[in-house]
C-alpha cells in the first residue's frame, strides 16, 4: 500500500507509462514489494529548459534490441524501491518520490563520469568549456564538498539548446505523466526556477531539501536515499542475468532514463494521495540536487555478505 500519512488514499491508475512528455501513457498499479528491505546504511546557470513538446519521437534512447533489458531494469528498480522503502504501515508516498528523483539525478552525474569523463568524451574545465557540452565545472565549497555543473549534466535532466542537447531527458518523462493526468503544460512547475533554486542553495543547509507543503515530510533526504539505495540500484542496472534479460545490460548513459521512467510510474501510483504537481516538484528538485554531488562520495558496492 502506498500512503500519505494523515491523508486519504485513492486508488491509482492501472497502466505503466514508458514514454516521455507527448507520448506518456498512464502509470502502473501498485505491486507487492519484496518483504525484506535492506539495512539503512558559487551558483551555476540553469539550463535553457523548454516545456515538453508534442512532436512525435521514439519512446526511449535504446533501440528495440534493448527493450527486454530496459523493461526488466525499470520493473526491477520500481519493485526494489517499493520493497526497500516499505514500513510497517506501508509505503510512504513522499519518501518514495524523493528517493526515485534522487536516484534519477544521481544516475545523471554517474553517467557523466562513467560514460563521458572516463571514456574521454568530456573533461573537467571552466564555464566556457562547459558551454560546448564537452566539459563540466567543478565547484568546491568552504566545507570541503565538491559539486558539478554544466550543460552536459543539465542535458540529462531537461531540454536544452546547443551541442549538449539530447532527445531524452528526465523532465520529459516526468512532465509526461502529469500532462496525461490532465495538468496543462502551462501549470507545470517552473523547471528553470528549480535549477536556479538548487544552484543558489549549494553550500547551505537548504541544499538537497526539496520544497514541499508542511504536511509532507519525507523520511529520507535525497542524499540519504542515494547513499542508502544506490549500491543495490547500481548492481541491478548493471546486471545481464535474470529472467527476461537478453544481451548486454543497458548502457550507463541510459541509466538516468531508466530511473526517470520508474519515477514516472511512481508519480502515477501516488497521485491518489499527493497532487501530481507537488509530486513533480518533489521528484525533480531531488533529481537536480543529486545531479550536482560528487559521485565518488557515494557508496558504489553492496556490503559483503555475512555468513
Amino acid at each position: 500500500m502506498i500512503f500519505g500519512w494523515g491523508r486519504k488514499k485513492k486508488k491509482a491508475a492501472d497502466k505503466p507509462p514508458a514514454q516521455p512528455a507527448a507520448q506518456a501513457t498512464p502509470p502502473a498499479p501498485p505491486q507487492s514489494p519484496p518483504a525484506s528491505p535492506p539495512q539503512v546504511p558559487p551558483v551555476a546557470p540553469a539550463p535553457a529548459a523548454q516545456a515538453p513538446t508534442a512532436s512525435p519521437r521514439a519512446p526511449a534512447p535504446w533501440g528495440p534490441e534493448g527493450d527486454a533489458a530496459a523493461n526488466q531494469a525499470i520493473g526491477g528498480l520500481r519493485n526494489y524501491l517499493l520493497g526497500a522503502l516499505k514500513t510497517d504501515r506501508g509505503i510512504h508516498a513522499e519518501t518514495i518520490l524523493v528517493a526515485s528523483g534522487a536516484l534519477a539525478g544521481y544516475a545523471a552525474i554517474h553517467a557523466v563520469f562513467e560514460a563521458y569523463l572516463k571514456r574521454g568524451r568530456a573533461q573537467i574545465g571552466d564555464q566556457q568549456a562547459a558551454s560546448t557540452g564537452k566539459a563540466i565545472v567543478e565547484v568546491k565549497t568552504q566545507d570541503g564538498q565538491t559539486f558539478y555543473f554544466g550543460d552536459l549534466i543539465n542535458s540529462f535532466l531537461a531540454a536544452s539548446h546547443g551541442p549538449a542537447s539530447r532527445q531524452f531527458f528526465v523532465w520529459g518523462y516526468l512532465a509526461g505523466v502529469a500532462i496525461n493526468a490532465g495538468v496543462p503544460p502551462a501549470e507545470l512547475p517552473d523547471i528553470n526556477e528549480m535549477f536556479q533554486h538548487t544552484a543558489s542553495t549549494v553550500g547551505t543547509p537548504a541544499f538537497g531539501i526539496p520544497r514541499a507543503p508542511a504536511n509532507l515530510k519525507p523520511i529520507l533526504t535525497p542524499r540519504q536515499a542515494v547513499d542508502r539505495l544506490w549500491p543495490a540500484v547500481r548492481a541491478g542496472l548493471a546486471r545481464t542475468d535474470g529472467q527476461g534479460a537478453q544481451g548486454p545490460a543497458i548502457d550507463v548513459e541510459h541509466w538516468p532514463i531508466i530511473c526517470a521512467i520508474a519515477a514516472q510510474q511512481l508519480i502515477g501510483q501516488t497521485k491518489g494521495v499527493i497532487d501530481v504537481k507537488v509530486a513533480l516538484r518533489l521528484v525533480m528538485e531531488s533529481a537536480i540536487a543529486m545531479s550536482r554531488i560528487d559521485p565518488r562520495s557515494v557508496p558504489q558496492e553492496l556490503p559483503a555478505a555475512t555468513t
